[in-house]
Formats: structure tokens, sequence, C-alpha cells
């Protein structure tokens, strides 16, 4: 039978044959039937001051400056120019290679596009009082990256600078800011680059985030026109997450004799515990994602120390911890015996307890002692983090919530 959510129209054999048709549709039979047309994209930017419109609708940039039109469509494009200022052309790598979708897009307001495929048009307005280069970017000044996942490619995105003046030279680039962000190529450079009156050069800015976070950066073009220098804003937000890195899954265990937590990303522990001859550590159901030390874990995470100690009256008690609180216990409590450098890898929250984009909170609380041993429980809910502290605990680690880590989403 006919999949109604593939199906669009009858074939023209069908619309021949229709009562063939239907008695095979009827019958279980697939008739011949043709797929919905495909949708592709039109982009207007603008350069200067001006608005372009589409005779059919979806296009007013301005505002409205992407619309989707089944592929094949006929879209007249109107330029109109705003007070001060002249229509000058029509850029498109589209119009650019030798195909024939565009008709009347040089120096004439009015553009006819055929849309076989996503395509971009670019209209450029000038002002005629300005006999010096005058430049602008597009799509903005602030080029946003969105976010990136720590370890992928970098993203790269294409920055237009238009004159829109008269005859100007793009001198010096540089690039302030964070090592996330790179100029990589693109027709402005290299530097210095004359750029006529109504023609514009592109760079290519990249976005590979080295940390979790928000990043930021700048390009700053020293030119002879204005604005002088030309300034365009870089950020992006690095991501931590699963992607990079093999993960593993802390699970908690909690043994009511002695009032004690426990949590381990070793499998073999897990399988052991919660049965003979460890039957009372029962798992409590609560866990967080981490990551396999062993196995490349992004290069912003950090490896969490494991120790232990039973010199409390035979009570057997353990302690978790970043890099720094790791040297702390080392130098401070000699007493404490180092199981592991690198139980699992985690992020480090930020001074104030703020943990990176893509990671979880995890909540550090101290038993201060009760039971005759130290022992702390690390929870990712504030529901837990309170019943805790109702308890007698006492909240640890960076912030007014008491983070230690932070665990990949």
């Amino acid at each position: 039978m006919v999949n109604a959510n593939a199906w669009n129209r009858w074939s023209a054999a069908c619309r021949l044959l229709a009562a063939a048709c239907l008695l095979a549709w009827l019958a279980g039979v697939a008739a011949p039937a043709v797929a919905a047309p495909a949708q592709v994209t039109l982009a207007i930017v603008t350069a200067g001051g001006g608005r372009v419109t589409s005779d059919i609708g979806g296009i007013d940039c301005g505002s409205d400056c992407v619309a989707t039109f089944n592929a094949g469509t006929a879209v007249e494009l109107t330029a109109t120019a705003d007070s001060g200022y002249v229509f000058v052309h029509w850029q498109s790598d589209a119009c650019d290679s030798g195909s024939d979708i565009c008709a009347h897009c040089d120096a004439t307001p009015v553009c006819d596009v055929t849309l076989l495929a996503a395509t971009e048009m670019r209209a450029v307005f000038r002002d005629p009082s300005r006999s010096a280069g005058a430049f602008v970017v597009s799509p903005d000044d602030t080029v946003a990256f969105g976010k990136v996942q720590l370890g992928d490619p970098a993203r790269s995105l294409t920055i237009t600078i238009t004159n829109i003046g008269g005859t100007g030279t793009l001198r010096l680039l540089t690039l302030d800011g964070m090592e996330d962000f790179a100029v990589t190529g693109g027709s402005c450079l290299p530097m210095p680059r004359q750029l006529l009156g109504d023609r514009s050069c592109t760079l290519v800015a990249a976005f590979s985030p080295v940390i979790a976070g928000s990043r930021h950066a700048s390009v700053r073009i020293t030119d002879d026109g204005i604005p002088h220098p030309l300034l365009i804003a870089l950020t992006g937000i690095g991501i931590a997450g699963p992607s990079t890195g093999a993960t593993a899954v802390v699970k908690e265990y909690f043994n009511a004799a002695l009032h004690h937590y426990f949590m381990t990303a070793n499998p073999q522990e897990q399988a052991a515990l919660g049965v003979a001859p460890f039957a009372d550590w029962q798992p409590t159901g609560r866990s967080f994602n981490a990551y396999d030390a062993t196995q490349s874990p992004p290069a912003a995470s950090a490896p969490v120390c494991r120790f232990f100690n039973d010199h409390f009256a035979g009570i057997s008690t353990h302690f978790y911890g970043l890099p720094d609180a790791c040297a702390d216990v080392l130098a401070d409590f000699p007493d404490w015996t180092l199981e592991s450098s690198a139980a699992f890898a985690l992020f480090a929250p930020a001074a104030d307890g703020v943990c990176p984009d893509g990671t979880d909170p995890v909540y550090r609380l101290f038993n201060n002692g009760m039971g005759g041993a130290p022992n702390h429980r690390f929870v990712t809910s504030l529901d837990d983090r309170a019943a805790m502290i109702a308890q007698g605990y006492t909240p640890e680690g960076a912030g007014p919530l008491g983070v230690a880590m932070c665990a990949p989403q």
C-alpha cells in the first residue's frame, strides 16, 4: 500500500488509468507516486542601506532574510535603496558560476532567480556622498559560531567586507583575544588589500574551543576609510560532552550499618557490590556520567583521584578529588593511601561553582566524622544535597553550593 506520509500525487500513468490505480490501492498494491518536490533555501544579505523583497512572499529583508521554496521556483527579487543610498549591484556565487539560474542580476535592482539549490544573494548599496572607503561587514559585525563540542573539527564561517564608499585599503589584520579562534583564509588576504568602491572581499574565520564555556575574540583591521579601525567580534561556546573520550558511569552505594557512601566507575567493583561478601553495600540508584581516564578523555577534563583510609577504629572510608584536592591530601594527610590517581575523569568548576556548558554540577558533602569516621557523599541532585544538610552534613567545594566536580551530561 502507498505510504501516506510519502505520497504526494498520482503519477501521469495513474491519472490516465485512475480506476485501475484506485483498484490497485484498495487491493494493497503500491501504485506509482511522485515524491514531494525538494525544498531549497534562499538567503538575502544586504551591504549598505537598503532592503530586498520577493514577488511571491517570504523575503522582506530587512527582517525576513531567509525563506524556503520548492526547488525550481522562479523568484523575482527587488532591491530598494534607503534614503541617501543608491543600489549598486547583486553578488552571488550562484550567478557567477556561469549557470543560467540568474537573469538581470547585475546592476539593475530587479533580479530573477531560479532556485535549483540553496542560494545566497547579496544586494550592495552605496552612499554616493562618500569619497573615501566605507567598509561594512555582513552578515553582521558580530560573528557567532554557536556551540562546538570540544575535540570536534573547527567550525568555519565566512565574513564579507564590502566597500560602499570610494576606493579604500584594508591595511593590517590582527586577531585579539582567546586562542580558540583563527582567521584561516579569504580573498581579503593578504593585506594590504585595496578594495574599489562597491566591491567586496571575504575572510574565513574558524572556531575550535580548547576549553568549555563562552569564548570570544575580535578581528581588528586598520584601514584608510571608515570605520577606523574596522572591528569584528567573534563569539562561540565550547561544549564538554560525551562525543569525545570513552564514557563511564559512576554508581553510588550505601552501607546502612556504617552510614557511609561509596562510589565507583569500575565495572568489576560495581558487579561485586550488593552481593556476598559485599552485600552490605547496596546501590542507591544514584549515578552520574564520567570519562574513562585511560581512554583519551577530553583535553579540558581532569583525572579524579581516589584515596583510602581504614585507620578510624577499623572503619574504611574513601575520598575523591580533582588534582588540586589530591595534592592537598597527599601533603596534609599522609595516613591516606592513594588507590588511584585517575579513577575516572571529570571537569573542574569555576571558582564561583559554575560548571562548563554541557556538564552538571557534582556537589560534595562531608559527614563531619559522624559515626567515628569521615565520609563524603557526592550528589548531582539539589534535593539530595538538601537532605544531607538536614542530616548534619556540610557542603564543600567551589561556590555557595559546594561544587566539587562537573559531570558530562
